[in-house]
């Protein structure tokens, strides 16, 4: 079978950070994907530890001193490059809350900028992207749908003044989602019986839960009208998975749910692992579609799964949201597609105490 999940050697990653809590969480996260993270908390910091020099710089608008800007400046001037015989791309995570200025991004020669708050995965992924680029003009990635899920593709490629598209492809058939300055300005999905164009192309590749993709940024600025802003792509999204999920017996993946451990342990017993592991997820503040986005079974296995764990007590509703959380963290590696409803005597599985999963960006 082919796999979408591409071994990634080492790559070794510059961190700055300031604030000591999301240091910590994006350093852990990159390391779990396989990079040698060296942090940093200011530019000067930074460019002392520059030997040898990283595949990847990351530097968040919070340091400690300096202009991150202005230390991307530096590094594109310098004449020293990376071990690939190339500049060292640098991916900037700046204040959605804020004014951005495009024009200082472009003097800078900024590679790849993500607006915070965000999510973990939208930073590891746009990470990755620039580190694994074999072609620094045109950087892509290829990956699973089953381990990042399309709502992470359109915000990492959403990109301030740059375009990029998203080519996926799923039982054998083919689509492609176009984006220019955070607008979705093409989308196209084919099979062997019929093309679509437009939304109804969007919403039938928003439902595909299984196969691959390439996304890829574009050296130039891709034409066409504008389809969706990218807000109302992501809406449009959530719509087409809760009427997926609608027709398997869940009609709200709005929902939040949280898991009663005691119970849990309880039942620890009957209950086979990747039950558990779902279990583990429902910490009161992930959504349904989040659930749904990180657990390790595919989509109707884990509806049916959670529809289990409610009716055993074991989990319950907690409130409905309208929006995701600031941040959150997920597993990186892809989930078991099309596995079957497990049986509840599988055997005993090991509780494992949730780590937290969130942070405050503006708090220490």
């Amino acid at each position: 079978a082919c796999s979408f999940h591409p071994s990634m050697d080492s790559k070794r990653l510059l961190l700055i950070e300031a604030r000591q809590q999301p240091r910590a969480l994006l350093s852990r996260s990159f390391e779990n994907e396989g990079f040698v993270v060296t942090g940093a908390s200011g530019i000067a910091e930074a460019a002392l530890r520059m030997n040898p020099a990283p595949d990847l710089v990351v530097s968040s608008f919070a340091v400690s001193q300096g202009d991150p800007l202005d230390f991307c400046r530096a590094l594109k001037a310098d004449a020293r490059q990376s071990d690939h015989g190339r500049a060292i791309p640098f991916l900037y995570l700046y204040d959605r809350r804020k004014p951005l200025s495009v024009n200082r991004l472009r003097d800078a020669r900024v590679e790849h900028a993500v607006g915070t708050p965000t999510f973990v995965r939208d930073v590891v992924l746009a990470g990755r992207l620039l580190a694994e680029a074999k072609e620094p003009a045109r950087p892509s990635f290829t990956g699973a749908l089953e381990a990042y899920a399309l709502p992470t593709l359109l915000r990492v490629g959403s990109q301030p003044d740059r375009s990029s598209v998203v080519s996926l492809f799923s039982r054998g058939d083919e689509g492609l989602i176009t984006l220019r300055d955070g607008f979705v300005v093409g989308a196209e999905a084919k099979s062997a019986r019929a093309k679509q164009t437009g939304l109804r192309a969007f919403d039938r590749i928003a439902q595909w839960v299984n196969g691959g993709f390439v996304l890829s940024l574009l050296p130039e600025r891709a034409e066409g009208k504008v389809l969706l802003a990218l807000s109302v792509a992501l809406q449009r999204v959530v719509t087409a998975r809760a009427a997926f999920a609608n027709a398997v017996g869940d009609d709200r993946i709005d929902w939040v749910y949280e898991a009663d451990y005691h119970a849990l342990g309880a039942q620890m017993a009957d209950i086979p692992r990747p039950a558990v592991d779902i279990a583990k997820l429902m910490d009161g503040k992930r959504t349904v579609y989040e659930l749904l986005a990180e657990a390790r079974t595919d989509e109707p296995t884990t509806l049916r799964i959670i529809r289990r764990l409610v009716e055993r007590g074991i989990a319950k509703r907690a409130l409905a949201l309208a929006d995701s959380l600031p941040i959150e963290v997920g597993p990186s590696i892809g989930r078991e597609a099309e596995a079957p409803l497990p049986n509840w005597d599988e055997g005993p599985a090991t509780i494992i105490s949730p780590t937290p999963t969130l942070f405050d960006p503006d708090h220490e």
